[in-house]
């Protein structure tokens, strides 16, 4: 009765090797990867006993807690597992990096591979840099790295991938009279051609280098069909690209989704123009996107687990595998020229965008080939596009990073480097400097020949190389890398020319672009070379743990994520305005944020939604407190030229006009919890129009506050925000909030806070690193997405979970108090019998082995089993903690029995005490 299964007391998890999952209890073996720890108070292990002690152990325990073999539990770690995939370092990408197994498991090993899950000070305050304690969390997180080797045709189907769906960032047609040009008069061509990416014109051309983009759920499409088809997608694939350039020196390419601004003008104006109106015939239809139901899951492949508990890395070689399937893509896909079938999402195994064989060249070409091949995600976004006004719809920054709907992210070494973040106070913005350069390293025999010939004209290399350096430092201050300033320019011509005598010293041809790389081929060839390496590996480890910190499992909010089998969603439509409709395809689209939030549903819940539309007129109490709350501020920014300035900002304050809100009788009962069994999530949407734009709390469109979410709609359709990419301000739709709407109610529902925010313990203080905050996701600020990823649902699922672990084992802990704090001895020898021990011990036992099948299932992502069983491991521990009150309230009734009887004998002591035990405990 009080053992646990298989005869053991459970204290860990143990994995199996016929299943896909932990599961079982048993004492640590070699095969163990531990989830649960126990430990005793008083001498920090289990206490044992010989055999004569065990005889009397009532006598010799001390406490219920010791002579029941109970144990405080310090922790519970949710196993997680992380593919690596590192493409491109197999001395085939660029710079020629070659990787091998023993230099990836000294530094990948000592990744952070146990980390506590972590409540950042999100909640209804401002969230600030400043120090901020939170609660400590018994929750843990074990990461087990896997890194996947793959063959060297899939890393150049990669390269032709990224080298086919390449794109001008001005892709207005040429001068020879070719594409969407052809149909315009000499007047719409001058206009046309002056239209330059991020607004600028032709002056300001001059002054940036080329870019070019590359379609970023190409890539990621690519990756997520090959990870199906390897049986890796269930888990979570982390990819770092090392490609081959594609462009000559001087010029950069980087990720998006959609078109660039140039293509977006082009498309608009032609759409809008009598002479090529017609050619867009059919491209401004509504598109119906249904919505998918998602799969299950196929079981995680064995090779996948640790092979032993205290494994946190392994090689995988999936060489043969991957160089199957990309014989297969070879002949079935890039054979064709292009696909008919229609991707079912995003990330579909066939393809976004489907072109196979590349982009058609020209602008108008791509968008016909969209309503002939692409899918209704594509076409919907085209539609959407053409019909606005041309105020609400921006390109997307251009990122070297990206985040993919399911479960997989990617970083490219090679693209960039690019700059994000805020303007002001930007704790952790993505600088040029933040991902590192992959060095030139080369292969060992091209490094022989260069010293070799190095050391024929030793002290002249010495001295171009010293005046390389130091011009290089005056090149990365001046951030030439991404200006063309007249200095800049002087400055290069010079050091081409010294990379020029260098390489011809060297007997190379070097290329002079980069020259911090074209100095770096030769100054730190032969041992130099192994310290650049090793900085280049510890850098990327450190950008590892980062990503698994603020990508993976991500910290929680203050407020504890709870689960409820029905969901309310309840949408006030509060209107004080008639300029503009408040829901329409420009405005705010309800059905998309009913379909987007349907997703954090689990099979076992219920997801219903209301909208009830009010006008302020009719509601005096709700606009005076509207009014009430209403606050200015001059808010200090700084220009992306470092222009310094003040805007005079209006916002509403957020927690004054909830208090006023709930003291009105119309919401005096929302946010509502019904036994657990009903959740309500309200959402107060005020829609107005005012020459000057109302935000919340100075900067936002919408809050989660602890019983609320609050959103203001204006009617202003491009207002600047804090934010900047690549030198250019971040604009936001302020008639359109959808996206932060959709963010606040997910952190109001399921914790899942920005991808830039996380907590540092040491300090105590909320961090920010913007690297991730990338991706088609309304979390996040570099794109104007509005589709939850695989990483976000599975926060907010996740963070369910750990929730109600945390109740548990404070009821199980509190319960565990109870009985140390119950002596006994010779003195109370006599109840020992009667009191319910193996009762206890049982639940006990229920409850960690309830924690053991959490564990299991959030380990596959199965987190509608995790919650099944987190479940039933807090009723067991509520059942545990009600027993331990009870039997406290037992022994201090017993204490006071042979004093109120002293002259009886003890037959009639033991008649007092059943009656006393049999009402306490209702045994029947």
């Amino acid at each position: 009765m009080g053992k646990g299964r298989d005869g053991c007391v459970p204290g860990h998890c143990t994995l199996s090797s016929s299943l896909y999952y932990w599961q079982g209890c048993a004492i640590a073996t070699a095969q163990v990867t531990s989830t649960i720890t126990a430990s005793s108070k008083r001498s920090g292990g289990t206490t044992t006993f010989s055999l004569y002690e065990e005889v009397d152990r009532w006598t010799v325990s001390g406490n219920l807690a010791n002579y029941a073999r109970l144990q405080r539990i310090r922790g519970l770690t949710l196993p997680v597992i992380v593919n690596l995939h590192f493409i491109g370092f197999n001395n085939f990408g660029n710079e020629l990096m070659d990787l091998s197994s023993e230099q990836f498991e000294p530094w990948f090993g000592h990744v952070d591979h146990k980390v506590p899950h972590l409540v950042a000070p999100v909640g209804e305050e401002q969230t600030t840099v400043g120090k901020a304690p939170t609660r400590d969390s018994p929750v843990s997180y074990g990461f087990h790295l896997n890194l996947i080797k793959t063959a060297p045709l899939f890393d150049t189907i990669l390269q032709d991938t990224i080298l086919w769906n390449m794109r001008s960032e001005r892709n207005v047609e040429d001068d020879d009279g070719e594409g969407a040009a052809a149909y315009l008069d000499d007047e719409d061509l001058e206009e046309l051609d002056d239209v330059l990416f991020f607004g600028h014109r032709k002056d300001a051309e001059k002054s940036q280098k080329k870019r070019y983009y590359v379609d970023a759920n190409h890539v990621s499409s690519l990756l997520a069909a090959s990870a199906t088809s390897l049986g890796l997608d269930s888990a979570y694939n982390l990819y770092f690209l090392n490609p081959n350039t594609p462009l000559p020196p001087g010029e950069i390419y980087g990720y998006r989704k959609g078109f660039c601004k140039a293509e977006i003008d082009e498309l608009r104006k032609m759409a809008a123009h009598p002479k090529t109106r017609d050619l867009f015939e059919g491209m401004t239809d509504d598109v119906d996107i249904v919505p998918c139901e998602s799969e299950p899951l196929p079981p995680l492949p064995l090779i996948l687990l640790p092979r032993s508990g205290d494994q946190t890395l392994q090689i995988l070689d999936y060489t043969k595998a991957s160089a199957q399937w990309a014989s297969w893509y070879v002949g079935e896909v890039m054979g064709k020229k292009k696909s008919q079938h229609k991707a079912e999402s995003e990330d579909d195994a066939s393809l976004l965008f489907s072109f196979s064989t590349g982009e058609p060249e020209t602008t108008l070409e791509l968008a016909q080939e969209i309503m002939r091949t692409g899918n209704e995600f594509e076409q919907d976004y085209l539609a959407r596009l053409l019909v606005s006004t041309g105020k609400e719809t921006e390109e997307d920054c251009l990122v070297d990073s990206w985040v993919s709907t399911g479960r997989s992210a990617f970083l490219d070494f090679t693209a960039g480097p690019f700059k994000w973040g805020p303007l002001v106070a930007g704790e952790g913005v993505r600088t040029y400097d933040t991902v590192g350069r992959v060095p030139k390293y080369g292969s060992h025999k091209h490094r022989q020949e260069e010293e070799e010939h190095m050391g024929e004209h030793e002290e002249e290399v010495a001295a171009l190389q010293a005046r390389l350096v130091k011009g290089q430092l005056q090149y990365t201050q001046f951030e030439c890398a991404v200006k063309a300033t007249a200095d800049c320019i002087i400055l290069k011509q010079r050091l081409d020319e010294m990379s020029d005598q260098l390489a011809e010293l060297v007997g190379t041809a070097k290329g002079a672009d980069n020259v911090a790389e074209a100095f770096q081929g030769t100054a730190h060839e032969g041992e130099g070379m192994d310290a650049v390496m090793d900085s280049f590996l510890s850098r990327t480890s450190a950008l590892i743990s980062k990503t698994l910190r603020h990508l993976v499992v991500p910290a929680a909010p203050l407020k504890e994520v709870q689960y409820a089998p029905k969901v309310v969603f309840q949408l006030f439509l509060l209107t004080a305005q008639e300029d503009y409709a408040p829901r329409a395809p420009e405005a705010f689209e309800f059905d998309e944020f009913k379909h987007q939030m349907l997703q954090f549903a689990l099979p076992s819940q219920t997801f219903s939604f209301t909208v009830t539309k009010m006008a302020l007129a009719d509601l005096p109490g709700v606009a005076t407190a509207f009014q009430a709350s209403i606050r200015t501020a001059a808010i200090p920014s700084l220009s992306p030229q470092g222009e310094y300035y003040t805007v005079e900002q209006e916002y509403v304050d957020s927690m004054t006009l909830r208090d006023k809100l709930t003291a009105e009788r119309t919401f005096a009962d929302l946010g509502r919890e019904e036994s657990g069994l009903i959740r309500h999530v309200p959402i107060f949407f005020f829609s107005i129009s005012t020459p000057v734009p109302v935000l919340i709390d100075r900067y936002y469109q919408a809050k989660a506050l602890d019983d609320a979410v609050i959103v203001v709609q204006n009617a202003q359709m491009q207002y600047p925000s804090r934010l900047a990419c690549n030198g250019n301000i971040i604009h936001l739709n302020l008639r359109n909030p959808l996206k932060p709407m959709l963010a606040s109610t997910a952190l109001f529902l399921g914790g899942v806070i920005p991808t830039h925010i996380s907590y540092d313990p040491a300090h105590q203080s909320a961090t920010q690193d913007w690297l991730w905050s990338v991706g088609d996701n309304p979390l996040s600020r570099t794109s104007h997405g509005t589709t939850f990823n695989r990483f976000q649902i599975d926060t907010a699922q996740r963070n369910m979970v750990v929730s109600s672990l945390e109740r548990s084992i404070a009821l199980v802990n509190e319960g565990i108090d109870i009985l140390e704090g119950i002596h006994i001895g010779p003195n109370n020898k006599l109840v020992q019998d009667m009191l319910p021990i193996e009762m206890v011990q049982w639940f006990y036992t229920a409850t960690g082995n309830a924690w053991t099948e959490t564990a299991s299932a959030v380990a596959v992502l199965h987190f509608d089993l995790a919650v099944s069983h987190m479940l039933a491991a807090e009723d067991a521990a509520y059942q545990f903690n009600y027993i331990c009150r009870e039997l406290a309230i037992t022994m201090e009734a017993f204490q006071c029995l042979p004093y109120a009887i002293q002259e009886t004998d003890s037959s009639s002591q033991m008649l007092l005490i059943i009656p006393v035990l049999f009402f306490l405990f209702d045994i029947v």
